[in-house]
């Protein structure tokens, strides 16, 4: 597999997620609370089952590791799910939440897309090619490297 071929699906499946997530957070959802305590709504595991459903398509071999739904499959290439990270604020209609997906390949990971639907915005990064950003839905033509700051304190920090 290609590393440009996984990460082009993995904003192809965030995107859709994005949209599934969005729709569920419009029109409102109660959370319920999971055995270890933390909350999960009904989008969480929808969202988590489109993501799988999306990746296994186009990559059958791949394993996941999902916040909800949990292990299934066995090997080197593992596609790492929260469908909704940030599902209190999810449940509370604030738009401090995300959908986020990795790609670990051999225990390594290679790549990440972290997409924020309710506040327009996407971040991804792959090994070795640096992090970017960009509004969401993504436009390529707008995508911002970012940089890791020299600022010595937040308190003199500014954004570029």
């Amino acid at each position: 597999m290609d590393r440009a071929g996984d990460l082009q699906l993995a904003f192809d499946a965030s995107a859709l997620a994005a949209d599934l997530a969005l729709a569920y957070f419009e029109s409102g959802v109660s959370a319920t609370l999971k055995v270890e305590g933390t909350p999960v709504t009904e989008a969480d595991r929808a969202v988590e089952r489109l993501l799988r459903e999306t990746l296994s398509r186009a990559r059958p071999e791949d394993g996941f590791l999902g916040e909800e739904l949990g292990r299934f499959g066995e090997s080197d290439r593992v596609w790492i799910l929260d469908p909704i990270d940030g599902t209190s604020f999810f449940s509370q209609g604030d738009a401090s939440w995300r959908v986020q997906i990795a790609l670990e390949v051999r225990g390594t990971t290679e790549l990440a897309v972290v997409t924020e639907p309710a506040r327009g915005r996407c971040w991804w990064a792959t090994r070795g090619d640096g992090s970017f950003e960009s509004c969401w839905p993504r436009d390529q033509t707008q995508a911002r490297r970012l940089e890791v700051t020299t600022t010595p304190t937040r308190a003199v920090a500014r954004c570029a």
